[in-house]
């Protein structure tokens, strides 16, 4: 998260070194986000199993309470990062010069000037 912090400070001084290391954390964020997916998917799978196993006797009910616990792990896991790549994006965007306030949205006049001459 330091690290993050110090790539936003360097994005809001307006490099584009630091607009790329911040595009690259929000790419590593991503391929992070995918993995996690996929243990997800895995933890699920197990689950899965082990339930079937449960209701043909092969196993007891620790099994399935143990896959419960590991789905409920990787799901938390793949939240937190959702979550991380989110803020990312929008710190980014801030970043950038860009905002979420309905201020500072274009007004319909602004908005044809655009159209008709959208150089700044």
């Amino acid at each position: 998260m330091k690290a993050h912090l110090e790539a936003l400070a360097l994005a809001r001084a307006g490099g584009p070194e630091a607009r790329r290391w911040e595009g690259s954390l929000l790419n590593n964020l991503g391929r992070e986000s995918r993995l996690a997916q996929a243990a997800v998917a895995d933890a699920t799978r197990t689950l899965n199993m082990s339930l079937a196993m449960y209701m043909d006797g092969a196993t007891n009910y620790l099994e399935v309470a143990v896959a419960q616990e590991q789905l409920l792990g990787q799901q938390v896991s793949a939240i937190t990062l959702q979550t991380r790549r989110q803020l990312a994006s929008v710190q980014l965007i801030r970043a950038l010069g860009g905002g979420w306030s309905a201020d500072e949205l274009p007004t319909g006049k602004s908005l044809f000037l655009y159209v008709d001459n959208p150089s700044p």
